[in-house]
């Protein structure tokens, strides 16, 4: 797909979808409570494919490259009635599952690999399980812990779940807990220990929030075209989603926030533009990385990213994606075990410059932006957004920001 930057900035209007993290949690209390309802679920395809198969249950269930959707149906299909095979597209078959189906097995889950040990697909049998204290790793997903929380009221005297090590993504940690207490499970955190206790979920009705994630990308297009204005619709400034930290991320890249009864206003401050080698800590909020970076890198900022450990088991090697696409406009980032560093420099602007997306959708929005600096700019495979915000291209070219497929 070919974008192609407009002559001028257009006073744009954006609705972003609403928040495929929350909607995939309440589908899956949705299917344990039988009941309840959902209001704005999300439209990305990993929510509606966790929604199609939480409901028919087929005997083999393929999520493509939803990895949230596995994660999740991992621990739900382990306590169903049936045998069941859990598959998914090529990398997602490279992403690794042992963590959790290891603390499935301990509380009395049925579950073999049907290739590769410690990697999809999975074959699970359902059965009764037992309720216990289990240690699990706390710096690998944040998924595997909350596809364990779900369940847990489900089993035999609840669960008690103790993290090992550096816990990643919190955030999400503390959604899922947020989410289970309004379906009437009240949920304890103390430092490196949850307790979920027995009991069932108590879901009447819940709207589900835009998502942060999604705005993400905005944040970055204001920072890389130093746009003045443009309005996030129906976005409110109290939020459960971790993401929602992108406020102050962005802030040192001179990006201004301020909400009204219509939503979000973004706005464009060069004076607030940091001036010094700049520094983050994502590990709360990894998904901010691609966005960051790309916006870092037009700006010609020197900056040092850390807490990205996880990137490399996402949709691709997130890091190393960047450090090839990048290279395109003559920045070479270095990339390590949990950080990204970059250089500083101007953007080499070429008369065609193509990027692959990798199966990721993020990469596809995070490079979009760069558009504005580039004037044209080639995306390949730009369907991959539809994972998570199937309407961003039409979104973005409410901007101005023309593009032919």
């Amino acid at each position: 797909m070919k974008l192609t930057a407009p002559d001028k900035y257009s006073n744009a209007v954006v609705e972003v979808p609403t928040s495929k993290s929350i909607a995939n949690r309440l589908l899956i209390i949705q299917a344990l409570a039988g009941s309840g309802l959902i209001s704005d679920l999300s439209e990305a395809k990993d929510t509606q494919i966790l929604k199609e198969l939480t409901r028919s249950l087929p005997p083999v269930l393929d999520v493509g490259h939803a990895g949230t959707t596995f994660r999740f149906l991992t621990s739900f299909l382990a306590l169903q009635q049936g045998t069941f095979v859990l598959t998914g597209s090529t990398r997602m078959r490279e992403r690794p599952i042992s963590v959790l189906v290891d603390a499935l097995k301990e509380l009395g889950a049925n579950i073999t690999y049907i290739d590769k040990k410690g990697f999809p697909p999975l074959k699970i049998i359902g059965a009764e399980l037992l309720g216990r204290e289990i240690n699990v790793k706390a710096n690998i997903s944040s998924q595997f812990i909350t596809a364990l929380m779900l369940i847990g009221p489900y089993l035999e005297s609840g669960l008690t779940i103790k993290l090992e090590g550096k816990m990643v993504s919190f955030p999400y940690i503390s959604m899922t807990a947020s989410l289970m207490e309004s379906c009437g499970l009240p949920i304890s955190i103390h430092g490196n220990q949850i307790m979920v206790p027995e009991g069932k979920y108590n879901f009447r009705s819940i709207k589900v929030e835009k998502d942060w994630s999604a705005i993400a990308f905005w944040y970055e297009y204001v920072a890389v075209g130093k746009i003045p204005h443009i309005l996030i619709k129906e976005v409110s400034k109290h939020s459960i989603q971790g993401d929602s930290k992108v406020r102050e991320v962005f802030e040192k890249l001179g990006v201004e926030s301020s909400f009204d009864h219509l939503g979000l206003h973004l706005s464009f401050n060069e004076g607030k533009v940091a001036t010094k080698r700049l520094n983050f800590d994502l590990i709360q909020t990894p998904d901010l990385a691609q966005p960051l970076v790309v916006a870092c890198v037009a700006q010609g900022h020197q900056a040092i990213i850390t807490g990205l450990s996880t990137l490399k088991n996402k949709e691709t090697d997130r890091g190393k994606a960047l450090k090839v696409e990048l290279a395109k406009l003559g920045i070479d980032i270095k990339v390590g075990e949990d950080f990204i560093e970059l250089p500083g420099g101007d953007v080499k602007v070429k008369p065609t410059i193509r990027i692959n997306t990798y199966e990721d959708h993020r990469m596809a929005m995070a490079f979009a932006p760069l558009v504005l600096m580039t004037k044209i700019l080639e995306i390949d495979h730009p369907d991959v957004v539809e994972k998570s915000y199937p309407h961003f291209w039409k979104q973005l070219s409410g901007t101005g920001i023309w593009h032919k497929y």
